[in-house]
């Protein structure tokens, strides 16, 4: 009897093992399409949509702006700050941002609000 219970616990060792490694090989990485470019870019735009995204790469928040195919993560490794910024901005805002500078603002009609970027994971 025992030779039997070991002989069953060591097959589903060996499948549980074999579905793993076959699992390992065959995962495909799971990647959003977007850019995280922003501190370079110079944007006077509209905001169309924001929303939390995650992949293998890691988190963030991803703004879709009015002119711009592929959506911009520029918030994303300090989690205040993301949760700051995406109950504070609307779609509908407008998003102002020069070339090269580490904050951005967000305007909604007299009210002007101002942050900071935080770096997402890159590509």
């Amino acid at each position: 009897m025992s030779k039997r219970i070991s002989n069953l616990l060591a097959a589903i060792v060996i499948t549980l093992v074999s579905i793993g490694i076959l699992f390992s090989l065959f995962k495909k990485e799971h990647r959003k399409r977007v850019r995280t470019d922003f501190y370079s870019q110079s944007v006077s735009s509209i905001i169309e949509s924001i929303y939390y995204y995650k992949d293998d790469f890691g988190s963030g928040i991803a703004t879709h702006i009015k002119g711009f195919d592929v959506p911009f993560c520029f918030k994303g490794r300090n989690r205040t700050l993301d949760i700051l910024y995406y109950d504070t901005a609307k779609e509908g805002d407008s998003i102002i941002k020069k070339s090269n500078s580490d904050s951005f603002y967000v305007k909604r009609n007299d009210s002007i609000f101002v942050f900071q970027i935080t770096e997402c994971q890159s590509r």
